[in-house]
């Protein structure tokens, strides 16, 4: 099996959000499936997401119900 070799937990979180890519891009529609302390698993219909963006509608701590990923 593989070696986890991330730093800190990522949770499941599944949660829909917004993620703008400079300040003058609109924002677009993403899912954020997993969710870190570092960072932030992305999807969105249609584009690939960059590596470097602004995530705007989820909340800095995680939700009781969030589960880590083993």
């Amino acid at each position: 099996m593989f070696d986890e070799r991330r730093r800190h937990r990522r949770y499941i979180i599944n949660r829909i959000a917004k993620f703008q890519t400079d300040s003058g891009a609109l924002p677009r529609d993403c899912m954020i499936t997993d969710i870190s302390k570092q960072g932030a698993r992305l999807f969105a219909d249609g584009m690939d997401v960059p590596d470097q963006f602004d995530l705007r509608g989820h909340h800095k701590s995680l939700p009781p119900h969030c589960s880590p990923i083993r």
